[in-house]
């Protein structure tokens, strides 16, 4: 599963993996993985996260989500605006 979700001009991406579900920043690729392309866009997102403890952070741009916190994440989003 890939989901991109919309809040605004900004886009985040829900991803299924093997190990789980993951929730992303978009980062700049490349040489600069883990890097944001819009560092206001992480900025927003680390401030809103610390609602939602059972998210974890694997990497500077992406949280794991345990499957029982998706609802309370995807309702967060909701909350500000997010689509998709």
């Amino acid at each position: 599963m890939f989901r991109t979700i919309t809040l605004g001009d900004w886009e985040f991406w829900l991803v299924e993996r093997p190990d789980g579900l993951y929730f992303s920043v978009p980062d700049c690729g490349g040489m600069a993985d883990s890097h944001p392309r819009v560092p206001e866009q992480l900025a927003w997102t680390e401030a809103t996260l610390v609602a939602l403890p059972a998210l974890e952070r694997v990497w500077p741009t992406t949280w794991k989500v345990p499957a029982d916190a998706l609802a309370a994440l995807e309702q967060l989003l909701q909350s500000h605006g997010a689509r998709g």
